[in-house]
């Protein structure tokens, strides 16, 4: 009988992560000053993770355990600038010909005057613990395949505060108190309103994957994984006496499946990789942004919408070698990412509109990605050298679930407020309870398909090494992201411009 023998090891992993932020924020995205945003974040984070590794012929095992304590404290207060801020309901009728204000409009808009509060004060604290054990273990029948089986559990409890205050003048507001994210007591007289919740979710999450070695050239590959987000709630404003709805939101759930390829011939001068997956959701968590006007009084609520999706698609990446110094290659990406609920029959809701988003393509998911590149390396005076140059191209796509509705037709369904809003933009005269028409116009909320160039080039010594670049090489006007939140200057772009630049490095081999 011979003693069973392995080797082991035991790693431990501590992090440690404190800090502070705060900011001054001109809101309104003009040249005038209409209302500014004063507010803070401060985080506490601190995690620990154990993991026992056993080795032995033909096996390995890993098991271990995680625990995670986030704890964040955030402010926020926004005040009306010196030009003050005011929306008018009626134009026709408040507005006279020579452009002046009709006497007494002040009765029929939303008007604020410098140092009113459109938003907040606001004191929020999140707290979030979260444990997990788990295991994995590889498995070798024979030299050519290799089996690999893990299983994690994971439980996730959240705790959310929020305490909303008297919207006294910006000049009367304690703001150094507000800076060291003081949190009033429900009982204060200070506070307006005062929500506190839990929410706790679980998940155990499966994975499989087969990597079968079929010769010195080809690698197959074959894999399927459960993946768990944890859930949680948002407090919903419904600027009525009622005060706040508790809104909890599920945990998201994913299995994925895919297969894969990698291949190398000709001396290894060529390597193609290639692979295909489907992805199937439950209760996707999409973030989404609700405001309206509620007796004079801005309501902008932040909630999370749960929604069902599938995605499959599949990516072909080739690398050449035609010389000694020379890499050349490519790849191309397809993807095909869809909602699969809120159908015509339970439209999503947003503002009081309902859209059937069944089969409308995901926010941030371009059918399309194709990348070139080419890399060419040589020596300058006995130093290693190399000029690279890339191009990429992705189709058309949206950033958020508010630019994808923006390009639907209204349901007809009868739509019930979701929240209890209501609000006073009245369409005028449009019908529907619409502000404009609808669907709008692709731009800017589709973000248009573009293709960008980038190149680069670098020299390396002994314990150093300087790479040049050029990004946007040909100045291409495009952006890649939108935002359409709550701001008089309209839609958040995101450019890129042409840049270029240089980095110098000095490190010790």
């Amino acid at each position: 009988m011979t003693a069973l023998s392995f080797q082991w090891s035991l790693r431990s992993v501590t992090g440690l992560l404190d800090s502070e932020s705060h900011r001054r924020f001109d809101q309104d995205l003009t040249q005038y000053s209409l209302y500014e945003t004063y507010s803070g974040r401060t985080g506490d984070t601190f995690s620990e993770e154990l993991r026992l590794n056993f080795q032995r012929d033909k096996w390995d095992l890993t098991v271990g355990a995680l625990y995670a304590n986030d704890d964040a404290d955030t402010y926020s207060v926004s005040p009306i600038g010196s030009l003050g801020f005011f929306f008018l309901f009626d134009p026709a009728n408040d507005l006279l010909p020579d452009g002046t204000l009709a006497p007494g409009f002040e009765t029929r808009c939303f008007c604020l005057n410098r140092g009113d509060i459109i938003d907040g004060p606001r004191v929020d604290t999140f707290g979030a613990k979260s444990f997990a054990v788990f295991a994995e273990t590889n498995y070798q029948p024979m030299d050519q395949l290799t089996l690999t089986v893990g299983l994690r559990y994971t439980n996730d409890d959240v705790t959310v505060k929020e305490a909303d205050l008297v919207r006294v003048p910006f000049d009367q507001q304690p703001l150094d108190e507000y800076r060291n994210f003081h949190q009033p007591a429900p009982n204060d007289p200070r506070v307006t309103r005062f929500d506190r919740g839990t929410a706790s979710s679980n998940g155990i999450t499966p994975r499989f994957v087969l990597n079968w070695h079929l010769s010195d050239e080809l690698t197959t590959c074959a894999s399927a994984s459960n993946g768990y987000k944890p859930g949680g709630l948002t407090f919903q404003d419904t600027g009525l006496p009622t005060g706040a709805l508790t809104v909890p939101f599920s945990e998201e759930s994913l299995w994925s499946y895919e297969i894969g390829a990698k291949w190398r011939g000709f001396d290894n001068r060529l390597q193609v990789n290639t692979s295909a997956f489907y992805m199937n959701w439950n209760d996707l968590q999409m973030p989404s942004v609700e405001i309206a006007i509620v007796n004079n009084v801005i309501v902008n609520n932040f909630r999370i919408i749960n929604a069902e999706a599938e995605s499959s698609g599949a990516a072909l990446a080739v690398k050449v070698l035609p010389a000694d110094n020379l890499l050349v290659g490519g790849g191309v990406g397809y993807l095909n990412a869809e909602f699969a609920s809120f159908g015509a029959d339970n439209p999503l809701v947003i503002n009081n509109l309902g859209f059937n988003l069944d089969g409308v393509r995901l926010p941030r998911s371009p059918k399309w990605t194709v990348n070139l590149f080419g890399q060419y390396d040589f020596e300058i005076a006995g130093l290693d050298s190399w000029v690279r140059l890339d191009w990429s191209y992705r189709s058309e796509t949206t950033s958020d679930i508010e630019a994808t509705v923006s390009q639907l037709n209204i349901e007809n369904t009868p739509v019930t407020q979701a929240l209890g809003l209501d609000t006073q933009f009245n369409g005028n005269g449009l019908g529907n309870g619409v502000p404009f028409p609808w669907p709008r116009g692709k731009f800017p909320s589709l973000v248009p398909d573009y293709d960008v160039t980038n190149l680069r080039a670098g020299i390396s010594g002994d314990g150093w090494d300087v790479t040049v670049y050029v990004e946007n090489l040909f100045d291409d006007n495009y952006y890649t992201g939108t935002q359409e939140n709550f701001g008089i200057g309209g839609f958040r772009v995101r450019p890129h411009f042409r840049t270029a630049g240089i980095n110098f490095r000095l490190f010790s081999k």
